[in-house]
């Protein structure tokens, strides 16, 4: 069976619905197939990194993180197992844009992150952990950030009060918009 791509509020973003079996063994989900991506109108270029990110408590902020230039990257996230929300930011000059997606492993979902979009998740429940592809290697160098609680972002509402930010999330300058 294909995967299943629904527009989200950002042009260029999507909402994935996966490809699950489930029988008495367990489950099988599929987060990624060639063939699916060339059906879609995504810029996937192709799987360089596999992430996987641990978040041992809900309420973890994890963003709003991207690469730029040369180094810029697609993103397809899912969670595997517990639940977050995935918010993607896209800065055009002045004009803000603001997308969101819960994912959660009940749901058997991810989210397409285009190249241009700042990418941030906050966690809903204890032991949530995402997968995530990206078709660009690493750049720390080309790393670009958009603080989570930046008053030149329109109003986030956060489903609960992110409470466990990294240090680098934290203390981003703020953007001046």
């Amino acid at each position: 069976m294909a995967l299943n791509f629904e527009n989200l509020e950002i042009e260029g973003s999507a909402n994935i619905k996966l490809f699950r079996h489930n029988d008495k063994r367990g489950g099988f989900t599929r987060l990624f197939r060639e063939q699916d991506k060339l059906k879609s109108k995504f810029d996937f270029r192709k799987v360089e990194n596999i992430y996987i990110s641990q978040n041992h408590q809900k309420s973890t902020l994890r963003g709003f993180h991207r690469q730029k230039g040369k180094f810029a990257e697609s993103k397809i996230m899912s969670c595997i197992s517990g639940s977050a929300l995935h918010v993607l930011i896209r800065i055009n000059g002045k004009k803000i844009e603001i997308a969101r997606n819960l994912l959660s492993y009940e749901k058997g979902n991810a989210t397409y992150v285009p190249r241009d979009c700042y990418s941030a998740y906050l966690t809903l429940e204890d032991d949530s952990t995402l997968a995530y592809l990206t078709d660009n290697i690493y750049s720390p160098e080309d790393e670009d950030w958009v603080r989570w609680n930046d008053p030149c972002l329109p109003l986030i509402e956060w489903p609960i009060k992110p409470l466990i930010i990294s240090d680098k999330d934290q203390s981003t300058p703020y953007k001046n918009i």
